[in-house]
């Protein structure tokens, strides 16, 4: 400890020192606001991931997702993070990390903060990306706002096409109905919201997958309250957010049935259905003091619990995960030391003992400049727990030689401990042996140690003028060390199911190297385009490296169209293509489905069309969107649905401030 005492004593003096010269660098972060959510007309929160350029993701139910943050990681860590309002939200279970599950509205969402790169953003290491959800503050003024939303894929069989009332297209996406009471000042800003939602997951590929889960038990109801509130006062800005989210079913739904989340288990290639909560209490803002200080901090104590309504079944399984973290830092002169604990307890209904684990995270951040063209950022994070100590640093440089072009590098060294992970090696490394209770074969090749890599960010951006905008960045990622595991599935198209086995490669390695490009025009100040590629792919390492990787499209190809030519009206486009991908350990899964399923995601070509209108002075708020208008086969998952088009419309009322203050 002395000698991580005398790093920061280094820092500490340096800002002193350096005082004059000290500037925060420009970070890359790319920031989706608030304007193209409501143009795009996002229903859902997961919609957010079709707005970001460099993330992949792949689902196999249409709602709980995963991603891969910019080529940081593959699809199999799911150790993003995610943010609202400077807090960590944990919704964490079997390497699932739902957005959908945070009891957030997406259209009480300002801006959400895309970090690709790895660099220390609020108290956190961002070494596989991380998002920041900022919400919408309250007018002034008492306010009222409802929303509803709802749609159907067309041409989709619906439930009971597997019963013998078989009909067609039954079953909807949606209603996603919410309330909220808002108030607003300069000093107090406070929100109650409450909020339903409802998802199907009865697609052909689902349901054929899933013949041993009544039908009626697929249908995912999410009731979700929360309380937002802020102040300015104390010399400083403060947020309280208290929400909670379950799929248990509630005394106000128009009928009686199950509420479950499908938990699609890849080592088994299966989905668990279950209850899911989630609980969030957070405090989290900064006080300025003397001398030009801030003192920013965070106060949160969390909650997930899974669990099987159904206590007879042999897979019963009720896991829970509470979290408590506290974190402080000092921001001033450029520089920023902080330190952080955290104490997560586990425990699961086929296990006596309870297991608690605490992580100790201790980390500066030095920014400097160097005469008028050069910034620089120096990082360090060490976190320690459990009798193991990892350590992640960053190296930031910024050159603009000119107002209309900016170079900058990023260069950071990652390790991650085991405690820090969340997926299920996570659990069976800490003694929850989950795959054991849910039958599953797998094997562990080698001890679960920390994880290693080496990323390089280089992005250049040049503004021909006010209307013109180019970027282009190259990555590459190189994994020393990483835990991957290997699912071989042989499809039994008499049971049906699959016969899996797995086996986790704890020393797995291998190199990712990609290039983009980004341009924008903005062609008047009520209508712009925009167009992205991206490449991207394995370039060495072991087969266990380069079949994970094989997920994952090399090319991505994005066309963008806003046009807003009343303030009131908006029309809305995006053009998306995405190259093949494959899933190795599938064996002969097309012939064995006959064709049903298939190994090979072919590529995809998908158009996305929305129109927004707003009527009595903004009051009255209408979205239409029609998602795959050619409608293109379109997978993300060799067993997963299929996204024909769709259409779905939402409405919202807003008695903004009827009472002023």
């Amino acid at each position: 400890m002395k000698k991580r005492g005398g790093i920061f004593l280094i820092f500490f003096l340096l800002s002193r020192f350096l005082s004059a010269q000290s500037n925060q660098p420009d970070h890359t972060i790319t920031t989706i606001d608030s304007e193209e959510i409501i143009n795009s007309v996002s229903i859902r929160n997961d919609y957010i991931f079709s707005l970001m350029n460099n993330w992949d993701r792949i689902t196999a139910d249409g709602y709980n997702w995963q991603v891969s943050a910019n080529g940081l990681s593959s699809f199999q860590q799911q150790n993003w993070l995610v943010y609202v309002d400077g807090q960590r939200m944990d919704i964490n279970f079997l390497n699932s990390k739902n957005i959908n599950n945070l009891p957030v509205l997406i259209s009480h969402i300002d801006s959400v903060e895309v970090i690709s790169s790895p660099k220390i953003i609020n108290g956190e290491y961002s070494s596989d990306g991380m998002l920041h959800i900022h919400s919408t503050k309250p007018k002034s003024g008492f306010s009222l706002h409802t929303r509803v939303a709802t749609g159907n894929p067309t041409g989709d069989p619906g439930p009971y096409l597997f019963t013998e009332t078989e009909t067609e297209n039954v079953e909807e996406d949606g209603p996603e109905i919410s309330l909220s009471v808002e108030y607003g000042s300069d000093e107090l800003f406070g929100r109650v919201l409450l909020f339903t939602e409802t998802f199907a997951a009865t697609d052909a590929a689902i349901m054929t997958r899933t013949v041993n889960i009544p039908y009626d038990s697929l249908k995912i109801r999410r009731f979700m309250p929360s309380l937002q509130l802020g102040t300015n006062a104390l010399n400083g800005t403060h947020n309280l957010f208290v929400g909670y989210s379950t799929s248990e079913e509630q005394f106000f739904y128009p009928e009686k049935h199950e509420s479950n989340n499908l938990f699609y288990i890849p080592e088994a290639v299966t989905d668990y259905s279950a209850h899911s909560i989630f609980k969030h209490a957070g405090l989290s803002g900064f006080f300025n003091m003397p001398e030009s200080i801030e003192l920013h901090y965070q106060l949160k104590a969390s909650g997930n619990q899974v669990y099987n309504p159904n206590s007879s079944d042999s897979n019963y399984i009720d896991q829970r995960s509470n979290n408590y973290l506290a974190n402080a830092e000092l921001v001033f002169n450029g520089i920023k030391i902080g330190s952080g604990f955290e104490h997560t307890l586990l425990t699961a209904n086929y296990s006596p003992v309870e297991t608690g684990i605490d992580l100790f995270k201790l980390y500066g951040d030095l920014n400097l400049k160097a005469g008028g063209l050069f910034d620089f950022g120096f990082n360090v994070f060490f976190v320690s727990g459990n009798s193991d100590a990892g350590i992640k640093t960053s190296l930031l440089s910024r050159w603009k030689p000119e107002n209309n072009f900016i170079a900058s590098l990023n260069i950071a060294y990652v390790e991650r401990i085991p405690n820090e992970e969340s997926g299920i090696w996570f659990y069976i490394n800490n003694g929850y042996d989950l795959l054991s209770i849910l039958n599953v074969d797998y094997s562990i090749d080698g001890e679960i140690n920390k994880s290693k890599k080496i990323t390089a960010d280089l992005n250049l951006s040049y503004n021909f003028s006010a209307q013109y905008e180019f970027s282009a960045g190259i990555i590459y990622r190189n994994f020393i060390t990483n835990a991957l595991e290997f699912v071989t599935a042989e499809y039994l198209p008499d049971e049906p199911g699959f016969n899996t086995s797995t086996v986790l490669n704890t020393n797995s390695s291998g190199e990712v190297a990609g290039v983009s490009i980004n341009f924008k025009n903005i062609i008047s100040r009520t209508m712009y385009h925009e167009i992205f590629y991206r490449y991207q792919t394995a370039i060495s390492g072991d087969d266990f490296f380069r079949n994970e990787w094989e997920t994952i499209p090399d090319h991505k190809l994005i066309y963008k169209f806003s046009f807003e030519p009343f303030q009131s009206f908006s029309i809305w486009t995006k053009l998306t293509f995405l190259s093949s991908a494959y899933w190795n350990g599938f064996t002969d899964l097309a012939e064995l489905s006959d064709g049903f399923y298939n190994e090979e995601i072919k590529p995809s070509l998908v158009f996305d069309l929305a129109f927004r209108k707003s009527l009595w002075e903004n009051r009255l708020r209408f979205g239409l969107l029609f998602r795959n208008v050619l409608n293109n086969e379109v997978r993300y998952h060799p067993v997963g649905p299929n996204f024909p088009l769709s259409v779905y419309i939402q409405a919202e009322l807003a008695f903004s401030s009827f009472y002023e203050i």
